[in-house]
């Protein structure tokens, strides 16, 4: 563990996760923290050699960040592994009330942590998201995630690493970390367990930070589509089995959009919907329901009959 440029008292922390192989994005990465009006510190986690652990010390001295190395020097782990590192670094400083994460090609713009700390407050919530953008060298600057109700992460991650706020206190209390067996998804299952833990979570509408999509020497390694479909199965299932507390705020959110006769629910929900009354319409015209048909209507008048008897 090495502290650069003279720590100052942040109370919130960025976890900026990097394999040393892009120091440029790793730069603007720090630069963006820099910037942030609430006073933060950039823990970064290095995943790799003493080579690339020295190539991050010297880009986190030349940055107007206040910067923490961390070196998570076993590669043969995965990413869940430097994480998890910074994760109980953060914990352990009583400091530190609220985390942010980053990987080394995103940005967080100015107010980032200023505004999601004020939500985390004014919503009584544990863990604050925003809407993102993405930049790439084809298409430049467009809108990447919209900050959706919090339900809709039961069916996809719409929650990028570098668009959401944790409160410290509340990940202490919930034991939660990442799963290091994952190699795919390990963010997205890291924001369900919060979800399954009963942290309360509140989104914002603002777009306050941005992915970047560029080269990567390690995107070969991960493009097996078999070990993605498996990985996404897993996820899938975990899903299925188990039970998530909804926050009341989006519990009310998905009944006002259904109670205005669904002009402004998602596309995402308008499937849903739709998937359902297909598949309650499979199940009217088979050929069980068909049969049990008398069955059901005998026990309707018996439930009948039995209301109508005097108490």
């Amino acid at each position: 563990m090495w502290g650069v440029n003279s720590p100052a008292s942040a109370r919130f922390a960025f976890i900026v996760r990097t394999q040393g192989l892009r120091p440029g994005p790793l730069a603007d990465a720090l630069q963006s923290i820099a910037l942030q009006k609430l006073p933060s510190r950039a823990v970064v986690a290095v995943h790799g050699d003493e080579l690339r652990l020295a190539g991050a010390r010297e880009i986190c001295r030349a940055s107007d960040a206040d910067c923490l190395v961390l070196h998570a020097p076993d590669t043969s782990r995965k990413v869940g592994y430097p994480a998890n590192a910074a994760l109980d670094y953060c914990l352990a400083e009583p400091q530190i009330e609220y985390i942010g994460m980053l990987d080394d090609d995103d940005v967080v713009y100015p107010f980032f942590a200023n505004r999601l700390v004020k939500a985390l407050q004014l919503m009584s919530a544990d863990v604050a998201y925003a809407a993102s953008n993405r930049r790439d060298s084809q298409n430049g600057l467009a809108p990447a995630f919209a900050a959706r109700p919090i339900y809709c992460l039961l069916q996809e991650n719409f929650i990028p690493t570098n668009a959401f706020a944790v409160r410290a206190e509340a990940l202490r209390r919930s034991g939660v970390r990442f799963d290091e067996t994952r190699e795919y998804f390990e963010d997205w299952d890291f924001l369900l367990r919060l979800l399954a833990a009963g942290l309360r979570f509140a989104g914002v509408a603002e777009t306050l930070s941005e992915f970047r999509i560029v080269p990567d020497a390690y995107l070969g390694a991960r493009r097996d589509l078999d070990r993605w479909n498996i990985a996404a199965a897993e996820m899938r299932a975990y899903i299925n089995r188990t039970s998530f507390a909804m926050p009341g705020a989006a519990l009310a959110q998905m009944s006002v959009a259904r109670a205005s006769g669904g002009s402004e629910a998602r596309p995402v929900d308008q499937l849903r919907i739709e998937r359902l009354r297909n598949r309650v319409a499979d199940l009217e015209s088979s050929f069980s329901w068909r049969c049990t048909r008398p069955l059901r209507a005998a026990w309707d008048v018996v439930l009948k009959l039995r209301g109508r008897r005097p108490m």
